[in-house]
Protein backbone atom coordinates (compact mmCIF):
# COMPACT_ATOMS: atom_id res chain seq x y z
CA UNK A 1 0.00 0.00 0.00
CA UNK A 2 1.50 3.32 -1.07
CA UNK A 3 1.20 6.55 0.84
CA UNK A 4 -1.41 7.85 -1.59
CA UNK A 5 -3.71 4.83 -1.30
CA UNK A 6 -6.65 5.13 1.08
CA UNK A 7 -7.85 2.61 3.64
CA UNK A 8 -11.47 1.60 4.14
CA UNK A 9 -11.69 3.84 7.19
CA UNK A 10 -10.32 6.84 5.27
CA UNK A 11 -12.76 6.25 2.39
CA UNK A 12 -15.64 6.13 4.87
CA UNK A 13 -14.54 9.47 6.29
CA UNK A 14 -14.00 10.98 2.83
CA UNK A 15 -17.44 9.95 1.58
CA UNK A 16 -19.20 10.47 4.90
CA UNK A 17 -20.51 6.89 4.84
CA UNK A 18 -20.40 3.93 7.19
CA UNK A 19 -18.22 0.85 6.64
CA UNK A 20 -21.33 -1.11 5.78
CA UNK A 21 -22.38 1.39 3.11
CA UNK A 22 -18.90 1.52 1.55
CA UNK A 23 -18.83 -2.31 1.59
CA UNK A 24 -22.14 -2.29 -0.29
CA UNK A 25 -20.65 0.13 -2.85
CA UNK A 26 -17.79 -2.35 -3.34
CA UNK A 27 -20.23 -5.25 -3.72
CA UNK A 28 -22.37 -3.27 -6.20
CA UNK A 29 -19.26 -2.38 -8.24
CA UNK A 30 -19.45 1.35 -7.56
CA UNK A 31 -16.03 1.18 -5.90
CA UNK A 32 -13.26 -1.11 -7.16
CA UNK A 33 -10.50 -1.32 -4.57
CA UNK A 34 -7.51 -3.62 -4.66
CA UNK A 35 -7.85 -6.53 -2.22
CA UNK A 36 -4.88 -7.37 -0.03
CA UNK A 37 -4.98 -10.62 1.95
CA UNK A 38 -2.67 -10.73 4.93
CA UNK A 39 -0.79 -13.78 6.13
CA UNK A 40 -3.42 -14.18 8.85
CA UNK A 41 -6.15 -14.41 6.19
CA UNK A 42 -7.74 -11.04 6.79
CA UNK A 43 -8.71 -8.92 3.81
CA UNK A 44 -7.81 -5.26 3.54
CA UNK A 45 -8.73 -2.88 0.79
CA UNK A 46 -6.68 -0.14 -0.74
CA UNK A 47 -8.48 2.56 -2.70
CA UNK A 48 -7.15 4.86 -5.37
CA UNK A 49 -7.82 8.45 -4.24
CA UNK A 50 -8.56 9.57 -7.82
CA UNK A 51 -11.36 6.96 -8.01
CA UNK A 52 -12.90 8.31 -4.80
CA UNK A 53 -12.64 11.85 -6.14
CA UNK A 54 -14.39 10.86 -9.41
CA UNK A 55 -17.21 9.18 -7.51
CA UNK A 56 -17.75 12.23 -5.33
CA UNK A 57 -17.79 14.52 -8.40
CA UNK A 58 -20.15 12.24 -10.35
CA UNK A 59 -22.92 12.75 -7.79
CA UNK A 60 -23.53 9.02 -7.38
CA UNK A 61 -22.58 9.23 -3.71
CA UNK A 62 -23.91 12.17 -1.73
CA UNK A 63 -23.09 13.44 1.75
CA UNK A 64 -23.95 11.81 5.04
CA UNK A 65 -27.58 10.95 5.62
CA UNK A 66 -28.63 11.35 2.00
CA UNK A 67 -29.63 8.54 -0.29
CA UNK A 68 -27.62 7.65 -3.36
CA UNK A 69 -29.23 9.08 -6.45
CA UNK A 70 -29.07 7.50 -9.84
CA UNK A 71 -27.69 9.59 -12.66
CA UNK A 72 -29.45 8.99 -15.93
CA UNK A 73 -27.60 9.35 -19.17
CA UNK A 74 -30.37 9.09 -21.75
CA UNK A 75 -29.70 10.40 -25.18
CA UNK A 76 -32.07 13.00 -26.63
CA UNK A 77 -32.83 10.58 -29.49
CA UNK A 78 -34.03 7.96 -27.02
CA UNK A 79 -36.23 10.47 -25.20
CA UNK A 80 -37.71 11.65 -28.53
CA UNK A 81 -38.36 8.05 -29.61
CA UNK A 82 -40.09 7.25 -26.32
CA UNK A 83 -42.26 10.37 -26.57
CA UNK A 84 -43.30 9.36 -30.10
CA UNK A 85 -44.18 5.86 -28.89
CA UNK A 86 -46.28 7.35 -26.08
CA UNK A 87 -48.19 9.46 -28.62
CA UNK A 88 -48.82 6.38 -30.78
CA UNK A 89 -50.08 4.43 -27.76
CA UNK A 90 -52.28 7.35 -26.68
CA UNK A 91 -53.87 7.39 -30.15
CA UNK A 92 -54.40 3.62 -30.03
CA UNK A 93 -56.06 3.93 -26.64
CA UNK A 94 -58.31 6.73 -27.94
CA UNK A 95 -59.29 4.64 -30.99
CA UNK A 96 -60.09 1.64 -28.79
CA UNK A 97 -62.15 3.80 -26.43
CA UNK A 98 -64.10 5.15 -29.42
CA UNK A 99 -64.75 1.59 -30.59
CA UNK A 100 -65.92 0.58 -27.11
CA UNK A 101 -68.26 3.59 -26.95
CA UNK A 102 -69.63 2.72 -30.40
CA UNK A 103 -70.13 -0.92 -29.36
CA UNK A 104 -71.95 0.11 -26.19
CA UNK A 105 -74.24 2.41 -28.21
CA UNK A 106 -74.99 -0.40 -30.67
CA UNK A 107 -75.60 -2.83 -27.79
CA UNK A 108 -78.06 -0.42 -26.17
CA UNK A 109 -79.83 0.11 -29.50
CA UNK A 110 -80.06 -3.66 -30.07
CA UNK A 111 -81.49 -4.19 -26.59
CA UNK A 112 -84.15 -1.56 -27.30
CA UNK A 113 -85.01 -3.22 -30.63
CA UNK A 114 -85.28 -6.63 -28.96
CA UNK A 115 -87.62 -5.18 -26.34
CA UNK A 116 -89.74 -3.55 -29.05
CA UNK A 117 -89.93 -6.82 -30.98
CA UNK A 118 -90.81 -8.65 -27.79
CA UNK A 119 -93.65 -6.20 -27.16
CA UNK A 120 -94.95 -6.67 -30.73
CA UNK A 121 -94.86 -10.45 -30.48
CA UNK A 122 -96.67 -10.37 -27.15
CA UNK A 123 -99.33 -8.08 -28.67
CA UNK A 124 -99.77 -10.35 -31.72
CA UNK A 125 -100.15 -13.41 -29.50
CA UNK A 126 -102.64 -11.53 -27.34
CA UNK A 127 -100.63 -11.97 -24.16
CA UNK A 128 -100.12 -9.44 -21.45
CA UNK A 129 -97.67 -6.59 -21.83
CA UNK A 130 -94.31 -6.40 -20.12
CA UNK A 131 -94.16 -5.21 -16.54
CA UNK A 132 -92.19 -2.31 -15.13
CA UNK A 133 -88.82 -4.11 -15.45
CA UNK A 134 -89.30 -5.67 -18.87
CA UNK A 135 -90.74 -9.02 -17.79
CA UNK A 136 -94.17 -10.30 -18.70
CA UNK A 137 -96.41 -9.99 -15.66
CA UNK A 138 -96.55 -13.20 -13.70
CA UNK A 139 -93.52 -14.87 -15.24
CA UNK A 140 -89.77 -15.01 -14.78
CA UNK A 141 -87.97 -12.59 -17.17
CA UNK A 142 -85.29 -14.98 -18.39
CA UNK A 143 -87.81 -17.67 -19.40
CA UNK A 144 -89.79 -15.18 -21.51
CA UNK A 145 -86.62 -13.89 -23.12
CA UNK A 146 -85.59 -17.49 -23.91
CA UNK A 147 -89.02 -18.16 -25.45
CA UNK A 148 -88.80 -14.98 -27.51
CA UNK A 149 -85.35 -15.89 -28.84
CA UNK A 150 -86.53 -19.42 -29.66
CA UNK A 151 -89.52 -18.02 -31.62
CA UNK A 152 -87.31 -15.44 -33.33
CA UNK A 153 -84.90 -18.08 -34.62
CA UNK A 154 -87.53 -20.75 -35.27
CA UNK A 155 -86.38 -23.11 -32.51
CA UNK A 156 -88.80 -25.34 -30.62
Amino acid sequence: MTKTDLTLKEVCQELGKSRRTVSKYIKDGLLKPEKITSSKGTVKYKFDPSEIKKIKLSGKVEGKGKKRREVSHHSPELVTLLKEQIKVKDNQIKDLQDKIDKFLYIQKDMNNRIMDLSDKILMIEGKTTRGEYGEEKGSFPSSKLRQFIDRLFGRK
